[in-house]
């Protein structure tokens, strides 16, 4: 029954690519013929990519900066996400007079979809060279191809949706095991370059099991070739100079210095065995309660089977005949490698040895950089189902029964229908049209604002309530109603947002954003790098509720236009100065009124002047009490402090105790908050941080406590504790100077 089906490896390889093709356009006909007026993401992290690729075709200078965020600093390239390989390419086009840029979201939706065809036929192509039949391949690549993992990429991390990657790289590497030869080494190097400027994540996901596969390479090179030395220069031209031509490339092209070395979710962010090996986002999958999914890599219920049997004639051969032949999990040597390479892939994705002991991930270096290490499950998916397909087909020839011919084609029908099951929901969902998008010519009433001002006289936009989130530092705004919406009103415009929702931005740049979401303090240093005459667009959603600096700059705008859930307002850099001249003389007016006020107010004070160098100096890395006090009566109240390191990597992220006990020591208030949270101003390095909180009963006890998970060293220095009522001010003095309410109390120089 299973010899039925015969034909050349040729034709195999043309069926592969047109079934696989007919059944994308089966499931997403609606998404393909209307492919340049719909998203697959209805918001979140697609549509930020598609604002990214969009802006950088149509309005960036250069191939390498996004200048679309982050204004007025803009930001590298490879820290957006923007699909710089695929935008690069049709910016390039554009400039040299064949523009594109009209079709650019056709051409990115259609080659994502695309890239599962060449998947399937870069798998037939991986199963063609491992022997199997040509219609036994076909088989085995369609099913994978619609079981990948990879589909769910498609809704927001589209650098990480191309499918093709993966089993290209495998079949690379079989070719070359097969053949060594110097066209497949340029081509393997020339493949790793291009990943490497789709996606970093990409290049670590192949340089595994390239590794492991190199690494058995040169071990049995005597007996596989005859000779070692040969393979050096393959070596060299398929990883190394690639990977340092990448390196000096972004490196030369990266404007910022003052990156994270250890952005958040690595632990968030890994896999979990049963993500991997059950169904639990299926539809017969949703009675299984294991707790969060995680990263999902299902690999499928017939490779689960697989697995667990493969595992359990592992351990029985490495009782009876050792380790060395306990591995050889197939005839193939190439596949038992490729094999070991997508397990060492699964334990990574897993999180392992990090999980087991956290602090080692402190002496990972680069490797740190890969947050998302649950990622690494893709590789694994596409090497277990490789594994499953040729197994089965090798255990069906070696028994020589029947039966198991028909338990093989139960098994592809079985895999065939998970498949199916992944995908069916899949084009609904990543159908969303935006009108406003597509609204090119600007003719809906939403959109009339538009074509009413000459956006060249303004230099950017300003967001409110205003956001900034990838410092991996500050999180700011996450959840404002404004993200979507500024990122429409730029690209209409043309004008870049001040805001940020990308990764590793430099911290100093940052700051100098944030500075205006904060009080106001001595200067603006974000305006020496802003254009002193142009405007600023202000950009304000109605739903969204503004904090107090929010509001000052609201009140110096000028309001230009609107439209259902928009509001514009134009603003001059000088307003901004004038924001703080006003705000220094209001803070200098209110510290004398309440000098001369004899009413006796309640507060305690602590600037450790008793201390070497008058300042609190404890390790960062130990959960340590830098201050306290007994309460004198309930209600609510503050507490602030000034720190330092503000501007330093990893210190903002220090967690913050504040703790109340009653009379009878009982804690009953016991928040964790975070330094970069409770920040509401800035100097220099220094931050002041103030949280509030409700006291129950006169004579409570206060404690603050902080500890920093991430740091393995470093001291953290504190001072100017003060804990008053909600309702009071508090003017004091110190050798900083007049201080109100701990900020201090000065007329910053105003040109």
């Amino acid at each position: 029954m299973l010899t039925l089906l015969k034909f050349s490896r040729p034709a195999g390889a043309w069926i592969t690519l047109g079934l696989a093709t007919l059944i994308i356009f089966l499931f997403f006909h609606r998404n393909i013929l209307e492919a340049n007026r719909v998203s697959f993401a209805a918001g979140g992290d697609g549509l930020k990519s598609t604002f990214g690729s969009l802006y950088h075709i149509q309005y960036d200078s250069s191939y390498w900066m996004f200048e679309g965020m982050n204004y007025p600093y803009g930001e590298s390239v490879f820290y957006t996400g923007n699909q710089t390989f695929l935008t690069n390419c049709i910016k390039l086009l554009k400039n040299r007079g064949l523009d594109l840029s009209g079709h650019t979201l056709g051409l990115l939706n259609l080659w994502m979809l695309f890239s599962f065809a060449l998947c399937a036929l870069l798998l037939y192509l991986v199963m063609a060279e491992l022997g199997l039949p040509p219609w036994y391949a076909v088989a085995g690549s369609i099913v994978i191809t619609f079981l990948s993992p990879q589909w769910y990429r498609m809704s927001g991390h589209y650098n990480l949706a191309y499918a093709w990657v993966i089993p290209l790289a495998l079949y690379l590497m079989i070719r070359f095991y097969r053949k060594p030869g110097y066209l497949v080494s340029v081509l393997f190097g020339l493949f790793v370059l291009v990943i490497s400027f789709k996606h970093a994540y990409f290049l670590a996901m192949v340089a595994l099991p390239w590794t492991v596969f190199w690494l058995f390479l040169l071990m049995c090179s005597k007996s596989l070739y005859g000779k070692t030395a040969f393979l050096v220069p393959h070596l060299l031209i398929q990883m190394l100079i690639p990977v340092l031509i990448f390196g000096l490339f972004a490196a030369s092209h990266d404007p910022a210095a003052d990156r994270t070395a250890y952005p958040w979710g690595f632990f968030a962010n890994t896999t979990r065995w049963v993500s991997v090996f059950l169904p639990l986002m299926k539809p017969y999958g949703r009675w299984i309660i294991v707790g969060p999914v995680k990263t999902l890599g299902y690999v499928g219920i017939v490779s689960t089977l697989v697995f667990l049997v493969s595992a359990g004639l592992l351990i029985l051969r490495w009782i009876r005949r050792g380790a060395r032949e306990a591995f050889t999990v197939t005839d193939k040597f190439i596949l038992n490698v490729l094999f070991l390479g997508g397990i060492l892939c699964l334990i990574m994705a897993l999180g392992y040895p990090f999980t087991w002991r956290p602090s080692i991930l402190n002496y990972a270096g680069p490797f740190r950089q890969f947050r998302a290490i649950g990622r690494f499950v893709i590789p694994f998916f596409y090497i277990m189902n490789i594994y499953t397909i040729y197994v089965l087909w090798h255990w069906y020839t070696s028994l020589g029964k029947r039966w198991f011919g028909d338990f093989v084609m139960i098994a592809l029908v079985l895999a065939g229908f998970e498949g199916y099951i992944t995908v069916r929901d899949l084009p609904a969902s990543y159908y969303n049209k935006f009108e406003t998008l597509n609204d090119r010519e600007n003719t809906i009433p939403d959109d009339s604002w538009v074509n009413r001002h000459d956006w060249k006289e303004y230099q950017s936009i300003l967001p409110m309530p205003y956001y900034h989130i990838g410092s991996e530092n500050y999180w700011i705004g996450d959840g404002s109603p404004v993200i979507e919406e500024s990122y429409i009103a730029s690209l209409k415009t043309g004008l870049p947002l001040s805001s940020v929702m990308l990764s590793r931005t430099s911290i100093s740049q940052t700051l100098a954003n944030l500075d205006l979401f904060w009080e106001p303090g001595r200067s603006y240093p974000v305006l020496e790098r802003m254009d002193p005459v142009k405007p600023v667009l202000v950009v304000r959603h109605r739903k969204g509720i503004l904090n107090e600096n929010e509001s000052r700059i609201i009140g110096k705008s000028v309001a230009i236009d609107s439209n259902r859930s928009m509001l514009f307002y134009r603003l001059y850099p000088d307003s901004l100065e004038r924001i703080l001249q006003e705000h220094a003389e209001w803070m200098a007016r209110k510290a004398a009124l309440r000098r001369q006020d004899t009413s006796d107010h309640w507060y305690y004070f602590e600037s450790y002047d008793s201390l070497e160098n008058g300042e609190f100096s404890g390790e960062i890395k130990y959960y340590t009490e830098f201050a306290g006090c007994i309460l004198p009566d309930s209600g609510r109240f503050v507490a602030s402090f000034w720190y330092e390191g503000a501007g330093r990597d990893l210190w903002p992220r220090t967690n913050l105790f504040v703790s109340l006990f009653d009379s009878s020591m009982t804690s009953y208030y016991y928040p964790q908050l975070d330094f970069f949270r409770e920040t509401i101003m800035r100097e220099g390095d220094r931050a002041l941080v103030s949280v509030s909180f409700e006291v129950r009963h006169p004579g409570d006890v206060l404690k603050l406590h902080y500890i920093n998970h991430i740091l393995t060293g470093g001291r953290m220095r504190i001072d100017r504790v003060l804990v008053r009522r909600e309702s009071d001010d508090v003017v004091l003095e110190d050798s900083g100077g007049l201080l109100l309410n701990t900020r201090p109390v000065v007329s910053p120089s105003i040109p």
